[in-house]
């Protein structure tokens, strides 16, 4: 979430970049990253004051969008962009804020890498592979990244910070914040690793 330029009224607007799936019945072995969009929506900080009201109202928003598949203006602007030579690396380079997030299932393209398995771990030469962590692209720049993964019956939350803008003891508050979060949305009393 950032704030968006909006002049002299620019710290009354949140921006929201909401991920969002555009796969369909054809897509379902493929990853989610494969079939992925985002969609920029400006609130004013008023419109959290009541979160069940604006996560109804993007609910409907991201439905609109989805049914008249407007989530493919993006797709469609990044390739305009790249079209256009330095457009998609100015772009890229700006230091406007922005977020992400990837949703994505693995599972298919790691199993096609047809390693052999012993139980829950993959055997590669003499080496078992019993867990794992995926490291997403991070931009220079980016405060904090977060990942999540589950495999087999283990969660783990990963976090990356940069200390040029947040101090080790407010990245440790925030993970633990962020860990507590899920816990309680999962209904679990197990602690992720």
């Amino acid at each position: 979430m950032c704030s968006s330029d909006r002049g002299q009224e620019g710290d009354d607007w949140i921006r929201l970049i909401v991920p969002m799936s555009i796969r369909d019945i054809s897509d379902r072995r493929q990853s989610a990253i494969n079939r992925a969009t985002i969609v920029q929506v400006d609130r004013r900080r008023k419109d959290f004051e009541e979160p069940e009201r604006l996560l109804k109202r993007l609910d409907g928003e991201i439905g609109i969008i989805r049914s008249w598949q407007l989530g493919k203006l993006f797709l469609l602007a990044i390739r305009a962009m790249a079209a256009m030579p330095g457009m998609l690396i100015r772009s890229s380079n700006s230091r406007k804020c922005r977020a992400t997030a990837v949703y994505t299932n693995l599972s298919e393209p790691i199993g096609r890498l047809g390693l052999p398995r012993q139980g829950n771990s993959f055997l590669s030469g003499k080496l078992f592979i019993r867990s794992f962590d995926y490291v997403g692209p991070v931009r220079a720049g980016t405060p904090i990244y977060l990942a999540i993964q589950k495999h087999v019956d283990q969660t783990r939350v990963s976090m990356h910070y940069d200390p040029r803008v947040i101090v080790a003891s407010q990245a440790e508050k925030l993970l633990a914040r962020y860990v507590g979060r899920l816990i309680k949305l999962a209904g679990s009393s197990e602690e992720p690793n």
